[in-house]
């Protein structure tokens, strides 16, 4: 996902946010299952956790925006045959699993099926800003940044809580050694919402 588009996203986001009579504010956290998917990467998901906060923004009875700012660590791990592929400053030394944090930002757009169901869907921007992965000597193995999109489903108990499920779909390419193979962020989340305030 072009961080330009993205932006345009956020702007119009924002622009909402402005104008809509009624917002309500609330904390999320959830735990993830995320793997890399690419050569050289396992495939098997590992948990991790998010967490962070959100507001809600109705457009109309049904449909509202829902933008969140969270803290998302993700444990992934290399394949055993990582040195197959790189070859040239791979650190046969480093650890097999290892951990990625990113500031993400997803943009979802909801719809409510019912009162106590909503689908969602949007584009999610993601920022690295920690990583202890030492696979090769010289350089990092991952990018700074990554986009993709994310979709799931909420169950609302009450008018202040809800459940989540949701994946994200990264679509960007995260592998900063070199451009032979590509690596896709996949994320699977489960969690709940509260809100603790609303406002004008």
């Amino acid at each position: 996902m072009k961080l330009r588009g993205f932006m345009l996203f956020a702007l119009l986001a924002a622009y909402f946010m402005g104008t809509a009579q009624k917002k309500e504010y609330g904390i999320s956290a959830a735990i993830n299952l995320s793997n890399i998917d690419g050569t050289g990467m396992a495939a098997k998901s590992q948990t991790g956790f998010e967490a962070g906060a959100f507001a809600i923004v109705p457009l109309t009875k049904k449909v509202s925006l829902q933008p969140e700012v969270l803290f998302n660590l993700l444990q992934v791990s290399r394949s055993s045959n990582f040195s197959t592929y790189y070859v040239d400053g791979n650190n046969p030394a480093s650890a097999v699993a290892f951990n990625l944090g990113y500031v993400s930002v997803p943009i979802l757009v909801n719809y409510a099926l019912s009162d106590k169901i909503t689908v969602n869907a949007g584009p999610q921007f993601n920022l690295k800003v920690y990583t202890n992965e030492q696979l090769m000597y010289s350089v990092k193995a991952f990018k700074s940044s990554d986009g993709g999109i994310r979709a799931g489903i909420q169950f609302h108990p009450s008018n202040t809580f809800n459940l989540f499920a949701s994946y994200y779909y990264g679509l960007a390419n995260i592998n900063a050694i070199d451009n032979r193979y590509q690596w896709k962020n996949r994320q699977f989340q489960i969690g709940f919402n509260v809100a603790v305030f609303t406002a004008k």
